[in-house]
């Protein structure tokens, strides 16, 4: 590291578990930077230090002081708070033994997606095959809409929510009409910001697949709870979250379905395009008639 840099680490840095929706989840031991707190401290400030060189931080930030937090850990890659001189940003760094081989063969053909998508995604502002930074988004994990299982229901939340549904399948529909999915879709991974959904893994990017919208994407950002075998183990219902007709991310299956489609009729061109996407049991003309469908949420 340039002697010119400052550095702080918090003790965080170290954890070897992270906390998921209230619960401790242990980390694989394989996805470890070492065995004990001391040697994952080592090499974890070592790897923050050659990233903060090699993607040019210094100069990007326009400060040479930096505090460093972890975020979350998981088989893919350690994502890191970096904070300095009033700004912060996101610093990922490929986990030992990852899935993922190189940065750089995921996000460089995706530039021009970034690009067209800016106000979506939290474009990575650079990166290697083992470091990428992305810009901080000051913003609501949709995670953060529920307290464990239960989706919160003040009026303040219920009114993000039903944003959050509308806003989603109308974002999604235009990356699939630009050739893209975003899978798999987790609420942790997605903010809400003044109204706007935005996408922060971007790793999480791959062409289109065969496949119809409808089938492939409803129930995002939650599994609706009609596709989930029943059962009473805790641990589904944290992933799965399928536990109530009102478990359509917040709101009853109809209120869901009805956001859902507008979303998707909004960034359709005709109402042909619109009854093309959905299921020939509902009712299409029902929801493209709705009016000033853009303006409603």
């Amino acid at each position: 590291m340039s002697s010119r840099l400052r550095v702080s680490f918090d003790g965080n840095i170290a954890e070897d578990h992270v906390i998921c929706w209230g619960i401790t989840v242990a980390l694989l031991k394989k996805s470890l930077f070492g065995k004990t707190a001391e040697e994952r401290k080592r090499v974890i400030r070592k790897k923050v230090s050659q990233a903060i060189e090699e993607l040019g931080i210094a100069d990007i930030a326009g400060s040479n002081e930096f505090r460093v937090s972890m975020l979350s850990a998981w088989v893919r890659y350690y994502v890191f708070k970096l904070e300095t001189d009033g700004r912060s940003y996101v610093l990922n760094i490929l986990s030992p033994n990852s899935p993922i081989k190189s940065f750089r063969k995921i996000l460089d053909p995706l530039k021009g997606l970034f690009e067209k998508y800016s106000k979506n995604i939290a474009r990575p502002l650079a990166y290697t095959d083992e470091f990428m930074l992305q810009e901080w988004i000051d913003g609501v994990p949709l995670s953060e809409f529920r307290d464990g299982d239960i989706m919160k229901s003040d009026p303040d939340t219920v009114r993000m929510i039903e944003k959050s549904i509308f806003r989603t399948a109308k974002l999604l529909y235009q990356l699939w009409k630009d050739g893209y999915i975003y899978t798999p879709w987790e609420d942790y991974e997605v903010m809400y910001r003044n109204g706007d959904i935005i996408l922060l893994d971007v790793t999480r990017f791959s062409k289109r697949a065969d496949g119809k919208f409808f089938d492939y994407y409803y129930g995002a950002p939650f599994t609706p709870p009609d596709v989930i075998k029943p059962s009473d183990n805790p641990v589904h219902r944290l992933y799965y979250r399928g536990v109530s007709e009102k478990d359509y991310f917040g709101v009853d299956r109809k209120k869901y379905l009805k956001l859902f489609l507008m979303g998707i009729a909004s960034e359709c061109k005709s109402f042909e395009e619109f009854s093309r996407i959905c299921p020939p049991e509902l009712n299409a003309e029902s929801i493209w008639t709705i009016s000033d469908l853009q303006q409603r949420l």
